[in-house]
């Protein structure tokens, strides 16, 4: 019988597959390098220069703003734990009314920027607002007699409501796990349900816990729209003060090298909260685990606790908005700033995309992440550039053309600048999703393909993308939406005129022209519902009820 079939591929077949190997990774490390080149650019341009304001900066305004960013984190870093941990446990291990759709409604306020929930908020609890003024008239009180909302405390509960979908996914599925099982047993050997749940199933869901919470915080550091419209000066409002009001691009560079280490330190602190265990679970959450009953208030309880964050995270600033709309006509540049985001965001998706299937393939070997230097660089490139917040990422674009292309390209950056923002921004949500799913390609089949005569480049266009189109599609729309949402980096570049939604609701909002910015608001809470209904499609098998 002849053994022609079993023998090993020629040398030379193997030679030019390791090429193309080779090939691949070489262009996939080009593109983690491409895509860090902006905060080299930040760190350079900081450790070079000094500004002729930043003595003046650091010694006047630059405490107070320091002292707003450290108070901030820590309000929401708390108000996010608040939010988001006990409607996680609640919808994970107790039946109650209404569970099934508050389950839902609990991660409907990620569709909702903060920005557009500052806005609305804004309007409802300010001090000559309805809500106020409807309290002053039943107390009788000159004053306001809640507490200011354009404060620091105000922002951070704005940012707390727009942000505890983090914690409570992260949670929740930590709960359904590792957690629900363990509280099981502890209350089989006799121990109460919330000793139980303090002693066993909240430590257990730390890592998850702990990674939510540094999502928020790096969203909280991230935001510059909610703060400037409520009146808050932190790190990242002053980068854009000392770029547009100063016109001093060294200080907006070493403020933004400032947010830059504090995005460090945070994703650090993330990694030695989760005790270097991860908080993706390697079982998958059972669906036959029961779930207890919560009768009377107790179920009653439960249904107010899990629908408050949901109903001042989404539901209230879109009912805001409808009034707000109703009483005003759409200004004339909507429709203008409706194609603009649509077609910022399409060629977005035309850049973004093809750069993360290369930058995953490349990486990759038999269906596995290689454990090399290149791919290890490469992930944490991306994963720091999505955590910059888009402000400091829009600094360190204008300085790599500054550095590269001198004055007349930064003059000339236009739609180039913006689209290589968000790249670096976006790259990193769009090729967890390629990723995942290009692991999920079986390696005999790149192994027949290989085989039969076909390159790397061939092998990824012929059997990958295929198979990869449902990974592609969620990538992105990810970041269609992403970009759409996306403020800071788009004042700062954007070239002079242009709007997109995000823009057109922030500086309507900023003029105080409320109901012609809440018709592109809404149009940005719709898109945001997208992925949120991508997500929860893809959610973990459910248990069933009693």
């Amino acid at each position: 019988m002849s053994r022609t079939n079993t023998q090993t591929a020629p040398p030379d077949k193997i030679r030019s597959g390791i090429k193309d190997r080779l090939n691949l990774q070489t262009v996939a490390a080009g593109v983690a390098v491409v895509l860090a080149l902006p905060l080299v650019a930040i760190v350079a341009s900081a450790t070079t220069a000094v500004s002729p304001n930043w003595t003046h900066t650091a010694q006047t305004v630059l405490p107070l703003w320091t002292l707003n960013t450290l108070a901030l984190c820590v309000m929401v870093g708390v108000g996010v734990l608040a939010l988001g941990i006990p409607p996680a446990w609640l919808v994970a291990r107790y039946e109650f009314r209404g569970r099934k759709a508050l389950e839902v409604a609990l991660v409907l306020p990620l569709a909702v920027p903060a920005y557009i929930s500052a806005m609305a908020l804004g309007w409802l609890l300010d001090g000559a607002g309805p809500a106020q003024s409807a309290l002053r008239a039943l107390t009788g009180a000159d004053g306001e007699v809640l507490p200011s909302i354009r404060s620091p405390g105000g922002a951070a509960l704005v940012l707390s409501f727009a942000l505890y979908p983090y914690v409570y996914l992260l949670s929740r599925r930590a709960f359904l796990a590792e957690g629900g099982e363990a509280f099981e047993i502890a209350r089989s050997l006799g121990a109460r349900p919330l000793r139980a749940f303090l002693r066993v199933a909240l430590p257990l869901a730390r890592p998850a816990i702990a990674a939510g919470a540094a999502l928020a915080l790096m969203e909280t550091l991230a935001e510059y729209g909610a703060l400037q419209l409520l009146g808050v000066n932190t790190w990242t409002t002053a980068v854009f003060r000392s770029w547009l009001s100063l016109g001093d691009p060294v200080l907006a560079s070493q403020l933004a090298s400032l947010l830059l280490v504090a995005v460090a330190v945070l994703l650090l602190a993330e990694r030695a909260g989760r005790g270097g265990r991860s908080y993706v679970f390697a079982r998958r959450v059972s669906a036959t685990r029961m779930r207890a009953l919560l009768p009377g208030w107790r179920g009653g309880l439960a249904t107010a606790v899990c629908l408050l964050p949901p109903f001042f995270g989404f539901a209230l600033p879109g009912l805001v908005l409808l009034r707000l709309a109703a009483e005003a006509a759409p200004s004339p540049g909507l429709l203008s700033a409706v194609r603009s985001s649509f077609v910022l965001s399409v060629l977005s998706v035309c850049v973004v995309v093809p750069l993360v299937v290369v930058a995953a393939y490349g990486l990759r070997r038999r269906g596995e992440v290689m454990r090399s230097r290149a791919a290890r660089f490469a992930s944490g490139v991306v994963t720091l550039g999505y955590a910059t917040p888009g402000a400091v990422t829009a600094v360190g674009v204008v300085g790599v053309f500054t550095i590269f292309g001198g004055g007349g390209a930064v003059a000339a950056l236009g739609l180039w600048g913006l689209l290589y923002a968000y790249a670096v921004r976006f790259a990193a949500p769009a090729l967890e999703v390629v990723d995942a799913g290009l692991a999920k390609v079986r390696p005999s089949l790149e192994d027949a393909a290989r085989g039969l005569g076909c390159g790397g480049a061939e092998t990824l266009l012929r059997v990958h993308l295929p198979l990869l189109s449902p990974s592609l599609g969620t990538g992105a729309l990810i970041v269609f939406v992403e970009v759409m949402k996306e403020l800071p980096a788009t004042l700062l570049i954007r070239p002079f005129g242009y709007e997109t939604l995000a823009v057109r609701a922030w500086s309507l909002a900023a003029d105080e022209r409320l109901g012609e910015a809440s018709y592109p608001g809404l149009l940005v809470m719709l898109a945001g519902l997208l992925p949120v209904y991508l997500l929860m499609r893809s959610a973990e098998p459910r248990p069933r009820r009693l």
